[in-house]
Order: C-alpha cells, then structure tokens, then sequence
C-alpha cells in the first residue's frame, strides 16, 4: 500500500515541535516547507493529499490551491473575522474565546468552505495564543487525515477584520487597566510591534504584562526614538556609509575562488587593486547549509545550478573555515576591509574570533530571525538583503535585529535571480527600502554589467555589492553573473561619479558656471551716438557678450535719452542715460 504525502507549510518556528509529534505519530510521508522555494520543490514530488498552511506570509499561486487540496486555519469563526490581524481584532472587541476553523483555499481571503471549526480560549499574551492555537491546528490535521470530511459553505453574514497597522500599538491615553492590559498582551509575541507609549525623545515598550487588585505591571524596555533620517549614516572599518559620501563597492567573493586559496588571495589583491571599498566571503558548510539528501527537494531544478543537489553544491562552493584565518590577514595586509555572510551561529563565532568589522545577512536568511537575532547582539552593523521577502517579512527581521542590538543597519534591495533580468531589477524599491525601514539603502545587484548599479546611486543608493570573479571562462558556481576586473574598476568609477552627479536640489549657480556668465546676451550700442540723442529700436541689440544691460531692459531703454556720447560697440549700462 503506497503511502499517502502530505506537506505542512509554516514559516514559524514554534510549529516545529508540533510538526516532529506528528511525524511520529501518523506513518505518512510528511513534508516540512518554510518558504515559497521549498513548497515548490515539494510539489515536485508526487500529488499531495492534503496542504495544510499553517502560517503563511506569501500569497499562494492560483496554480497551486486550484490542483491541490490547500488547507488554512483562521482564528475565527468565518465569515465573521475574515481579514487580517485576527487576534488583536478579537481583543480589541472584548472577546475571551474564539473560534479556529479549517478551511480550503480559495481566491478571497478566508471565505473557502469549511472543514471543521474548534473553540479554544484567548487568555495569556499573543505568542501563548499563537502556540494554542498551533496545537489545535495539528489536532485538526490528525482528525482531517483520519476523516477526510467534505468541506462545507460558510454561512451567516460576513464581517471583515482590517489588518491592524504599527502605529495601531500605541497604548490609549483612556480606559480601563483592563484594556491596557489586554492591549499589551495582545502584542506580545516574538517579532511582533510592541504596545508602546513615545515621552519625548524615547519610546517605552511593554510586555509581559499582569494585573493584580487593579494594578498592572509589566516589563519596560525604553529606547531612543527613530528619527527619520537618524539612521542614515553607518561606519564600517573607520569608513563612513551614508547619502552624504562616495558609494561604499563590496566585491563579493562567494564561491570565485574555486576551491583555491592562492586564487583567493589573487581576487582580493585584484578587488583592492581595482578600487573596491572592501572584499566579502561567505561563511559555511555544506553540513551547515543543508543535509545529503536525495529526496526531490533537495535536488535544483532550473537556473544555474539546474541538477546539483543542494549539498554537492555548497560542498563545490564552500569557502573552508580554516582558510578565512589567513584570508583575513591578507586582506589586511593589503589594507582593504574584509568581512563575510555568516550562514548559521559557528560561522559567527569563527568571524567574531578574527574580528569581523560587520556582518552580511543573505536574502535567503532573512526570514531565520535566530539568526539575525544572534548576529545583531553582536553589536556591529549588519547589511541585510531582502530578495524574495515580502514588506511584513522585512519587518520583521529588521525588527528582530534591533530589538536584539543592532544600532547600524543597511537593507539592499535584491533580485534574488542568477543572474537578475535588467528589465526586473526595479531599483527604484531601494528608495522606499530606505523610507520604510529607515534604514541606509543600497543594491545587491545580479544583473549582468554595471548599469544597474549606476542607476541605484543615482537614486540613493549608498552601498553596492557586487559579484566578482578574475575571469568568467574560469568558471565555477558564481562565475555567470560575476563581474570582472575591469568591470569593478568601471563600476567603482562610474558609481561614484553618478554620486557626485546628484547633488542638491539648488538654484544657486554652480562654480563652474561662473567664468561662462560672461557669455550670456546683454544689451549693446549699434552706432556711434551724440549726447543728447533719443535711442531708437534700431540703436541697440541683444547680443553676446554679457556686459551689458539684461535683454528684459530693452523696451525700457528705446525712447531713453543720452547724457554722454558713446561709439558703436559700448555695453549699456543706466550711468549713460539721463534719468
């Protein structure tokens, strides 16, 4: 008897103990998917009975939930409560318990038919909510793959929950402790935007919040407000990155060394040589990256790297730990900065023993908040990439990141394609990257050529990274979409001149314009005249040099009469005119 296949979708972490109890529980073949990439490679194997997406932060292609049975849990009793921010929408309207309901995907939000509903209780903050709830949703999944029911229609009227906004977590000045409390404890989940009151330059945030005869208490973290604007400088290495100096060039390593340190050695050499701010590597293992697994959604399919497993191919592009040591010291000696992409903890353990000047999270990690969270207690500045995340996946890792300590932040915009198509690079998105998240932006560009990047400095961008390889037709995992020497040496001018290009919005004249003011038209005599004498249109013209008086006096000058003679050729001027 072939097993049945089913694949559980979460990209939260406090669903994974409930995922490994039903591993062990029901004898099915189960799949774990935390992302839109690995829920493809799922679907590669054969037809799943069931999808059951837990907690989702991306919208689900129409090809997918129309050929597949897609399940989603919402925590009410729909239609009542379809929409966003379920949880805090319930509080906020004085609910105690609610409703968890199993329903199928469909194209509206939350108005599938319905598989089977289940109360539970909205004690405790957000995050004990989210774990009941969790539980629940796995007790669901046991009595659908035991029943197989038929979904049936929603029924009643439909109320529509609006998704709350951060600003939303400001703490009323009115009410009761009660509604204080519950408006902390509904906010109090990792990730999430706490209730906050602002006094004067600082914010108070509150969690872990208890009441007791009429009192509340709760734990308060105060910080200084974010200013627009405060966080538009960072400093790595002594070198300052902001809109305000020249664009800081990251040649990126990655795996162009191809498995040699002598050829390392040649890159960071010619990455110094060619004008580069600083020379970037990329922490990991294959065992740290990934497991040896044939299973399909190990296995690539498409792109540059089309029929590698994931393993062979971190293990080809590996840059060995015991290398970084003398790499580092290279790079010194030379005297250009070096620092690298950590892809799990013991990679920042290893790069805080050689003093890394600042730490690079990758598109791909963005969404590992653990992470994020154990490199920003770090304290040095963080540059993260955000290709693939979506607006509330940025959040949160930039919340995340300063929540745990990091002070200096650049967010890149990012096409995670290899190589980016120019025609989607758009990146105009690192203008509202750097608004949004007030944060300095920049580019991690995969396109082909330099035009990309130059075009990000025009429009602010502050920071570029970049591949780079000694030559292409060597080869190696990265080398299609890498830059050569040449080509770094071009973009480090070409961006920096863009740089310099911008400028102010101004109307004063420029330095440069001065000598050639000269040049302008101005008002002159056209014959030798007598004092005395009425000017006449035809005495005077418009003409170059600029000596003479501005062209708009001309109509005012005509009829004007001389006090002294003057010789064809004089620059008018209001001393030789009587008043």
């Amino acid at each position: 008897m072939v097993k049945k296949f089913y694949i559980i979708a979460s990209c939260k972490e406090w669903h994974r103990h409930c995922f490994v109890s039903l591993e062990k529980d029901i004898s099915v073949d189960w799949v774990w998917v935390s992302s839109p990439e690995e829920l493809l490679g799922a679907l590669q194997q054969e037809k799943p009975r069931y999808i059951f997406f837990l907690h989702w932060n991306w919208l689900v292609p129409e090809k997918i939930w129309k050929s597949n049975e897609c399940v989603c849990f919402h925590m009410t009793d729909v239609p009542y409560g379809r929409g966003g921010s379920p949880l805090q929408n319930l509080i906020v309207r004085g609910h105690t318990e609610t409703t968890l309901t199993a329903l199928r995907m469909v194209q509206e939000m939350d108005a599938g038919p319905v598989y089977a509903k289940r109360r539970f209780s909205l004690e405790g903050t957000a995050h004990e909510i989210y774990l009941r709830a969790g539980e629940l949703s796995f007790d669901l999944i046991r009595w659908m793959i035991k029943n197989e029911p038929q979904p049936e229609p929603q029924k009643g009227e439909s109320v529509i929950f609006k998704r709350r906004t951060p600003e939303q977590s400001l703490l009323p000045v009115f009410g009761s402790v009660k509604n204080l409390y519950n408006h902390i404890r509904m906010l109090d989940a990792p990730t999430y935007p706490k209730a906050y009151l602002e006094h004067g330059e600082f914010i108070l945030e509150f969690s872990g919040a208890n009441t007791c005869e009429g009192e509340l208490t709760a734990t308060v973290r105060i910080r200084k407000k974010i200013k627009a604007g405060d966080n538009m400088n960072i400093s790595i290495d002594g070198v300052t990155i902001g809109p305000e100096h020249p664009p800081y060039i990251i040649a990126e390593l990655s795996a162009n060394h191809n498995g040699s340190l002598d050829r390392a050695f040649e890159t960071i050499k010619e990455a110094k040589r060619r004008g580069a701010s600083a020379i970037k590597l990329q922490t990991y293992t294959a065992d740290t990256m990934t497991i040896d697994s044939d299973r399909p959604e190990f296995l690539i399919k498409g792109g540059p790297w089309d029929g590698y497993k994931l393993y062979d191919l971190y293990r080809w592009a590996q840059t060995p730990f015991e290398w970084h040591k003398a790499m580092f010291d290279y790079a010194h000696e030379l005297g250009i900065t070096v620092f690298s992409t950590p892809f799990d903890e013991s990679a920042v353990d290893l790069l805080e023993e050689l003093n890394a000047p600042a730490y690079k999270i990758a598109s791909f990690e963005l969404t590992d908040l653990p992470l994020v969270e154990y490199v920003a207690k770090t304290g040095k500045p963080m540059i993260m990439s955000t290709g693939m995340a979506t607006e509330n996946e940025i959040g949160e890792a930039v919340t995340a990141a300063r929540n745990a300590g990091c002070k200096e932040l650049v967010l890149l915009h990012c096409i995670s394609s290899y190589p980016a198509p120019m025609e989607q690079a758009n990146v105009a998105q690192l203008v509202e990257l750097g608004r949004r998240f007030n944060a300095v932006p920049g580019l991690s560009d995969h396109t082909l050529g330099t035009t990309a990047s130059v075009a990000a400095v025009s429009l602010g961008a502050c920071l570029i990274e970049k591949h780079f390889i000694l030559n292409r037709n060597d080869g190696g995992p990265d080398s299609g979409f890498s830059i050569e020497p040449q080509e770094l040496e071009r973009l480090c001018t070409d961006t920096r001149d863009a740089w310099a290009a911008v400028g102010k919005p101004s109307y004063n004249r420029q330095e440069a314009e001065q000598a050639n003011k000269i040049f302008r038209r101005s008002i002159y005599f056209m014959r030798d005249m007598k004092a005395g004498e009425v000017v006449e249109d035809k005495d005077i013209r418009r003409i170059r040099p600029g000596i003479g008086l501005e062209p708009k006096h001309f109509n005012t000058l005509v009829g004007k009469t001389l006090k002294i003679d003057v010789n064809r050729g004089t620059p008018t001027s209001w001393e030789l005119f009587d008043e």
